[in-house]
């Protein structure tokens, strides 16, 4: 995964994000049921052409309580397989000593907002629902957010 935008900071403390843009490579996704699945799925993002599934939103509403739990409440695009559609996104976490900021993100989404059909193995005995789960915890450091500033 990688991303890149401005993250405002006042007094050590998270403000806002804006101009975000975060791109997950279609190929890093791999299927339990092994290589072929996971080429049924790339096949069915086109990979080829849309090698990225990517979300961009202009700004966010961020919220940090006395606890230092974090709330990242955002609107914007998500692209999968050429096709852009409005979704919003919202993020959960805390702020850690260190100062970092441990974030998770839980999404449904169907895949035939984006004109995709669930990849089918064996005759359609092995099958992927119409409905994907975009699952995500991660950490920003905030060594490197204080230098996007």
């Amino acid at each position: 995964m990688d991303g890149k935008g401005t993250f405002e900071y006042k007094a050590d403390k998270l403000l806002s994000i804006r101009n975000l843009e975060i791109k997950i490579p279609v190929k890093s996704i791999k299927s339990k049921e092994g290589k072929k699945m996971d080429n049924k799925t790339y096949d069915t993002f086109k990979a080829d052409k849309n090698p990225y599934i990517i979300y961009t939103f202009k700004n966010a509403a961020v919220k940090v309580n006395a606890s230092n739990i974090v709330t990242i409440e955002a609107s914007g695009n998500l692209t999968m397989a050429g096709i852009s559609q409005a979704v919003k996104l919202s993020a959960s976490g805390k702020k850690l000593a260190n100062g970092n900021l441990r974030l998770s993100v839980s999404k449904k989404i169907d895949m035939t907002d984006y004109k995709m059909e669930a990849p089918v193995m064996m005759l359609g005995t092995i099958k992927v629902g119409k409905e994907i789960s975009l699952d995500f915890d991660f950490e920003l450091d905030k060594t490197k957010l204080l230098g996007l500033r």
